[in-house]
C-alpha cells in the first residue's frame, strides 16, 4: 500500500500472493495504482506478469479509479493503460455521496477538480 518499490519485491520474495483479495475486494493491482509512487505501480506490475487490470473490487473500481482518486500522475495512468487497464469501466456501487455508482475512473478525477487527470481518462 505504501507503495515503495522495494519493499514490493521483498514481500514478493518472502511469498506474498499478488492477487490476494482484502475485505472490500480490493487486490495489490488496485493497491499499487493508489500509492501514487510510479516505481512501486512498475515493480508490482513486473512481478505479477500478465494479470487482469479490470478486475474489480466490492464497488466495481478497478486500479484506474484508485489511480484517479488519489491523482496520480499521468505516467501512471500511461503503464495501467498501456497494460490493459480500460478508462470507459464504471463503478457498481456507491463509495459514498459523492462517489456514486455508474463512475468512470475520469468522472472519479472530475469529483477531485482534477481536470489533467480525468483528460488522460477521458
Amino acid at each position: 500500500h505504501s507503495g515503495e518499490a522495494k519493499l514490493i519485491q521483498e514481500l514478493h520474495k518472502a511469498g506474498a500472493k499478488l492477487d490476494h483479495k482484502d475485505w472490500q475486494g480490493a487486490t495489490p493491482a488496485h493497491y499499487a495504482a493508489g500509492c501514487g509512487r510510479l516505481d512501486g505501480l512498475e515493480m508490482y506490475l513486473q512481478l505479477a506478469g500478465d494479470l487482469n487490470l479490470n478486475a474489480p473490487d466490492n464497488f466495481g473500481w478497478r486500479p484506474l479509479h484508485y489511480l484517479a482518486d488519489i491523482g496520480g500522475s499521468k505516467e501512471m495512468a500511461d503503464v495501467l493503460l498501456a497494460k490493459g487497464a480500460d478508462p470507459q469501466l464504471t463503478s457498481t456501487a456507491d463509495r459514498d455521496a459523492k462517489l456514486p455508482k455508474g463512475m468512470t475512473p475520469a468522472d472519479v478525477a472530475k469529483r477531485w477538480n482534477d481536470a489533467d487527470m480525468a483528460g488522460w481518462l477521458g
